[in-house]
């Protein structure tokens, strides 16, 4: 009952089917409370508290967002038997990912070959870029040896595959229903108990045909993943009452096999960090003296996404083929020079010059970059690539400058003096709050690091944070020896699509210091007369284990000059 309708509709037609078999089912409206993971994998989504309100949200489902749950209001079947009520969801179903092939690998795509193709000609406007006078039969002509690649490579590689496995989808894990379920898999609460006769108009959901003389109103469990079929004969017109002569008919036809609509949400984590080498082998066919040029192996150079004021290095390594005769090209930044530079012994610079010895590689160090106050987009450059004796090559660089992360924290450290043993736990409290107006900030864990004596108490992760709120939490002492201890507190935050690796912005260091336990006895003076030198002593008695250093004495009071 895959795509035949929403909960309301599925635990519809559960009833009818059961109604079929004598029973007598009931629907039940309520609330579920999922978990996160049990909700990605029904929606088929990133396991993420934003992306699955969002799709919530976009279906005009009433949840709501617990932190690690959503309760869901949810549409079930009860249906009374001898030792109860059972239960069950028709609508839930927990899905798996089936990978597909690698497409463009399989039909041999190349871009710089389908730019070739294309012909025309390109160039930038700002940030972006335009392509005029292409060849449509290129186009075709390169489209077509895809489609025939692609074909031998099914053929010969995966001749029993199945759509999904070519081409990637999902499939409804198969679960028995036991004979027996009071229950159901998830805490529910009730709102109300329906008879499938008897369910008020608001809930059903509906689609009118109206086309001439057909007036038809149909239910979504009729219709929902089918084709229509709508025929009649005689004039468009609604006829008159007493005409009696037109035939209508309309008619839903049998559900046809539909793949799967994929909800895997974006491409969301965009990790900070230098990029793996890319090795690119020069072709076999012996460079210069004559040899047939040949274009280097091609693709796209993607740095991905970075924030304002940093920037990401890739490596390529170049191989010469030749065993005897030393190589020579020439590497130029054609386009993009303020994003895109070549490093070479640490200075960056728009061209350089590489030797490759015979049978030997060399790598080429390339950077993209974004200063301090980089608009927001994306960045597209191009590296020449003149190897001698074969075929120059244009590689397209790109990337991204994502926004800047705009937060504040509470105060970043944090020292404290307390007494050992501690009469209680000492709370230092922390909080992250986002300042964009724009991107929400999404905290996807925050850790402890450092002593024992410390705990970690804050909510459950991750965490979306729209602007100006904030998410709290506090390292916990919970006891101390003599001596110091400490302990940071550690996030890993996402803005804009770009991760922030593990980063210490609250740290706490704790002096322990035994607890004076003195014993002062003394002289009271009492009334004396004028003139007339009294004499007492006062007494401090350590009762403690460990010494006890007098630094000094002296006197306050009304009168110190009295006292000596």
């Amino acid at each position: 009952m895959d795509r035949s309708g929403n909960d309301l509709d599925l635990a519809m037609l559960a009833a009818d089917l059961l109604e079929r078999e004598g029973l007598q089912p009931q629907i039940v409206r309520g609330t579920m409370t999922i978990p996160i993971a049990e909700m990605a994998a029904w929606l088929r989504c990133y396991p993420d508290s934003y992306f699955i309100g969002r799709m919530l949200s976009s279906g005009g489902i009433p949840y709501d967002d617990l932190g690690s749950s959503f309760k869901v209001e949810r549409f079930w079947v009860s249906v009374p038997s001898d030792g109860g009520v059972i239960q069950f969801d028709p609508a839930f179903k927990r899905y798996t990912r089936i990978q597909g092939i690698n497409l463009a690998e399989a039909s041999g795509y190349d871009r710089t070959a389908f730019q070739n193709a294309a012909g025309g000609s390109t160039g930038t406007i700002g940030n972006g870029g335009w392509v005029s006078g292409v060849s449509e039969s290129g186009i075709d002509g390169y489209l077509a040896g895809l489609a025939t690649s692609l074909r031998q490579s099914i053929t010969s590689a995966h001749n029993n595959a199945t759509y999904k496995e070519i081409m990637g989808g999902s499939e409804i894990i198969k679960e028995p229903i036991p004979e027996s379920l009071a229950s159901l898999d998830f805490p529910t609460e009730v709102i109300a108990t329906l008879s499938p006769d008897a369910l008020p108009s608001d809930l059903r959901h509906t689609i009118q045909i109206r086309h001439g003389a057909i007036d038809r109103t149909f239910g979504t469990s009729e219709w929902g993943g089918r084709k229509w079929s709508i025929t009649y004969s005689g004039s468009l017109a609604t006829p008159p009452a007493s005409a009696g002569q037109e035939e209508e008919t309309s008619a839903i036809d049998e559900p046809v096999p539909t793949e799967d609509q994929e909800n895997d949400g974006p491409a969301y984590s965009s990790q900070f960090e230098d990029l793996p080498d890319e090795p690119v082998t020069q072709p076999s066919e012996e460079p210069a003296g004559g040899a047939q040029a040949a274009p280097l192996a091609l693709a796209p150079l993607d740095f991905g996404r970075i924030p304002p004021d940093t920037s990401v290095d890739m490596q390529l390594e170049y191989q010469n083929p030749s065993s005897t005769q030393s190589l020579s090209i020439d590497f130029t930044i054609t386009s993009g020079a303020g994003n895109f530079r070549i490093v070479d012994s640490g200075a960056e610079v728009t061209s350089k010059t590489m030797t490759i010895p015979g049978g030997g590689s060399k790598k080429l160090k390339l950077r993209f970059k974004a200063g301090a106050s980089a608009d927001r987009g994306s960045r597209i450059g191009s590296l020449k690539v003149e190897p001698a004796g074969y075929q120059n090559v244009n590689r397209e660089l790109t990337g991204f400058v994502a926004k800047k992360l705009n937060i504040s924290v509470s105060g970043s450290v944090i020292n404290s003096q307390v007494f050992t043993p501690l009469d209680s736990p000492r709370t230092y409290s922390f909080w992250i709050k986002n300042k964009s107006a724009n991107y929400p900030l999404k905290i996807k864990n925050i850790t402890k690091s450092g002593d024992a004596n410390f705990t970690l108490n804050t909510t459950s992760f991750p965490q979306i944070l729209n602007q100006d709120q904030k998410n709290t939490g506090a390292l916990v002492l919970n006891s101390i020896p003599h001596g110091a201890k400490a302990a940071t507190a550690m996030v890993v935050l996402e803005f804009d699509e770009v991760v922030y690796a593990s980063s210490a912005f609250f740290s706490v260091s704790a002096q322990g210091f035994y607890k004076p336990d003195v014993a002062i006895s003394g002289f009271d003076f009492d009334g004396t007369y004028e003139g007339h030198e009294v004499s007492g002593r006062v007494t401090l008695r350590n009762k403690g284990a460990h010494p006890l250093t007098i630094n000094s004495v002296s006197l306050a009071g009304a009168n110190p000059g009295q006292f000596q």
